[in-house]
């Protein structure tokens, strides 16, 4: 999201607080790496299992300590995102508050359903 709009790399999205996004793989890690990007003041990451998402959150963690090191990012933005603006939880309550939630589970019919 936030190579396709360069003008809001960074900068807060009005309108929408919250997004969550289900799932902490390669997939659904990644787009909460560009939800945090595009400026979303909080970006809540689910997965019910604690390895799954203890590992999408050491990846999101990696990237946005890369892209401090490459100065994409502010070092001072990067404490930000990793205390203030995203949460990772094993709980579907926890998403009560979003405004938009993005689904990145495996391909399991019973798990979508």
């Amino acid at each position: 999201i936030s190579r396709m709009l360069p003008a809001l790399s960074g900068k807060a999205v009005v309108g929408k607080e919250c997004v969550g996004v289900i799932g902490a793989g390669t997939m659904g890690s990644g787009i909460a790496i560009s939800f945090l990007r595009a400026g979303y003041p909080k970006v809540i990451l689910l997965d019910v299992k604690e390895e799954g998402l203890a590992r999408g959150m050491a990846m999101i963690k990696k990237t946005i300590q890369g892209d401090v090191k490459k100065g994409r990012m502010k070092a001072v933005v990067d404490g930000d995102v990793l205390k203030n603006r995203l949460i990772a939880t094993q709980s579907y309550d926890d998403l009560k508050s979003c405004d938009v939630i993005v689904e990145a589970v495996f391909e399991s019919l019973k798990l979508k359903k």
